[in-house]
């Protein structure tokens, strides 16, 4: 799966999934493609200070988009957890677990 390109129509969809989601907290975020196979998120409005982004991050937003064809990575620098915890979060939430020796808030497609 490695060097496969990020499929732009299945990336639209996962954020039509989780933008209601934070929206409905008066949040938001962005997201771009910042290399091939990464994709950076951006926290925005009440999520930017919510103290259970790394909630929001390990256990929707990185589950959806790692789940898009060709992400391999997603960067949230705003996420101030180690991967080892955000893991945990993932589990209990029944989001994605990624490889732990990838240093927070970078999760990689496992």
């Amino acid at each position: 799966m490695s060097g496969q390109q990020i499929v732009l129509e299945e990336l639209e969809r996962a954020l039509e999934t989780i933008r209601p989601r934070l929206r409905g907290h008066a949040g938001d975020m962005t997201a771009e493609i910042a290399a091939p196979g990464v994709v950076a998120v951006t926290f925005e409005g009440a999520c930017e200070t919510c103290p259970a982004m790394a909630v929001t991050y390990a256990g929707l937003v990185r589950t959806e988009l790692l789940a898009v064809a060709g992400v391999q990575t997603v960067k949230a620098s705003q996420v101030h957890a180690s991967g080892r915890s955000l893991n945990r979060i993932a589990k209990a939430l029944g989001g994605r677990v990624v490889d732990v020796e990838s240093p927070a808030p970078e999760a990689q497609r496992s």
